[in-house]
C-alpha cells in the first residue's frame, strides 16, 4: 500500500480517543458550508466554456493549469502554516517536551496536535469533496465531448477544415483527462507535504517567526521542485523521442503521469523518513500513528 494512501486515511480518520486531539480541536471554529445543485450546474457550464476556449486560445490550457497548481499549493501553505505554528506555541510555552515524554512520544504528540489542528476547521473535510467533485465535473464533461465529438466525426461529407478541427477537439479532451484526476492527487500530495514539513521543520526552532519562514520557504520550494521536474521532463521529450506527434502526446501523457506520481509519492516518502527518524519514533510508535481510526483508542 502506497505510504500516501495511509497516511491520508490517518489524517482523515484521527486519533479521536487522544487527549491532545481534544486540546488541539477545543479552539475550532463552527462552520457549516454547503454545496448546493447550484454549484454543480455552474461548474459544469464554466467547465464547458473553459474546454471550448482552449480551442480557440492556446494560452487558456496554461492559464487553467496555473490556476489549479496555485490553488493547491496555497491550500497546503495554509495547512503548514497553522500547524507549525501551534507546535511553536507548545514549544514556546514549554508544554511540548513535557508532553512528548508522554507513551505516545513525540511522534504521537506531534501527529494528535497536527490532526487536531487540521479537524478544528470543518475546511478540511469540505475542500477534498469540492475538489473531487470539480474534478468529476471535468471528467464528465470531457467525456461528453469526447463522445460528442466521436459522433460528429463519422459524418462522411465534413469538410476537412471542421474534421481536422474537430479531431483536435477530440485529441485535446482525450489529454486532459488524465490531467484532471492528476489535479485531485496533487491537490492530496500538496496537503500531505504541507502537513509533513509542518511536523518537521519547526523541530529544533525556539522562535514562531523563523519556524514559520523555514516552513514557507521549504514547502514552495519542493513545490517548484516538483513542478518543474515534471514539466521540464515532458516538454522535451519531442526533443528526445523525435517520433509521430501522435505518438509524442501520448507518451507526454503517461510519462508525465507516471513521473508525477513518482516524484511525488518518494517525497512524501523521504519526508516522512526524515520526519519519524529526527523525533526517533520506534516502529511501533509508527505503526500506531498510521493505525486506522478504530484501534487509536489505544493513543489514549
Amino acid at each position: 500500500m502506497l505510504l500516501s494512501f495511509r497516511l491520508w486515511t490517518a489524517l482523515k480518520n484521527p486519533p479521536r480517543n487522544h487527549p491532545l486531539f481534544h486540546y488541539a480541536l477545543s479552539q475550532a471554529r463552527k462552520e457549516q458550508p454547503r454545496v448546493t445543485s447550484g454549484f454543480f450546474m455552474w461548474a459544469f457550464a464554466c467547465s464547458s466554456i473553459t474546454f471550448f476556449s482552449t480551442v480557440i486560445l492556446d494560452w487558456i490550457p496554461l492559464l487553467v493549469l496555473v490556476i489549479f497548481l496555485l490553488g493547491n499549493t496555497l491550500y497546503g501553505v495554509r495547512w503548514s502554516l497553522r500547524i507549525s505554528h501551534m507546535l511553536m506555541q507548545e514549544k514556546e510555552h514549554r508544554r511540548y517536551d513535557l508532553l512528548a515524554a508522554l507513551p505516545p512520544g513525540r511522534l504521537g504528540t506531534s501527529w494528535a496536535l497536527s490532526t487536531g489542528c487540521l479537524h478544528q476547521r470543518t475546511s478540511f473535510r469540505w475542500v477534498p469533496y469540492l475538489v473531487g467533485a470539480l474534478t468529476i465535473i471535468l471528467i464528465l464533461t470531457l467525456l461528453m465531448t469526447f463522445g460528442i465529438t466521436l459522433i460528429v466525426l463519422q459524418d462522411d461529407t465534413m469538410s476537412e477544415v471542421l474534421r481536422l478541427a474537430n479531431s483536435n477537439i477530440l485529441a485535446t479532451s482525450a489529454l486532459a483527462l488524465p490531467v484532471c484526476a492528476l489535479f485531485y492527487l496533487d491537490h492530496q500530495y500538496a496537503t500531505l507535504t504541507g502537513i509533513l514539513i509542518a511536523m518537521l521543520a519547526p523541530v529544533d526552532q525556539n522562535m514562531i517567526a523563523e519556524a514559520r519562514t523555514r516552513v514557507l520557504l521549504l514547502f514552495l520550494s519542493l513545490q517548484m521542485l516538483v513542478y518543474l521536474v515534471v514539466f521540464g521532463v515532458v516538454l522535451n521529450l519531442p526533443e528526445i523521442l523525435r517520433t509521430a506527434p501522435e505518438i509524442e502526446m501520448l507518451l507526454q501523457v503517461i510519462v508525465g503521469t507516471c513521473l508525477f506520481l513518482g516524484v511525488r509519492e518518494a517525497l512524501v516518502r523521504g519526508l516522512w523518513q526524515t520526519l519519524t527518524r529526527t523525533l526517533h519514533a520506534e516502529e511501533a510508535e509508527i505503526e500506531l500513528v498510521l493505525q486506522p481510526a478504530p484501534a487509536r483508542g489505544a493513543l489514549a
